[in-house]
């Protein structure tokens, strides 16, 4: 929360095992979802993308983190990844994944396979 000391900061991820890894997390704008972004500096279209549902003052020990991108997740690397919005479980990403120009992808957290984006 803004305005309060660090010592009562909730930590909510830990990673000890990638200490040279930069991390960034986004709240979606409905207040439901946190996306953790994760990558080693110098590799931006590497990006490992996380995401958890948002409980009431969380703990890291409540979050329940999935790995959509990245190493280990449902994809696998991506290259260039940007988050634009969210409705309830749909997730929509700006990627460069099969497609040079770019384009618009939608994830429903619901019922996500790889082999069906749209």
């Amino acid at each position: 929360m803004l305005g309060t000391d660090e010592k009562e900061d909730k930590l909510i991820y830990e990673n000890t095992q990638q200490k040279d890894y930069r991390f960034s997390v986004k709240v979606t704008h409905d207040g439901k979802y946190a996306l953790l972004f994760s990558n080693l500096p110098g590799r931006d279209l590497e990006k490992r993308v996380m995401i958890a549902e948002l409980l009431d003052n969380p703990t890291k020990q409540e979050l329940q983190w999935q790995t959509l991108f990245g190493s280990n997740g449902k994809l696998g690397k991506v290259g260039l990844l940007e988050y634009v919005h969210n409705i309830d479980s749909k997730f929509y990403f700006r990627t460069n994944y099969k497609a040079s120009n770019k384009r618009l992808i939608m994830i429903d957290l619901k019922t996500f396979d790889p082999e069906n984006l749209k």
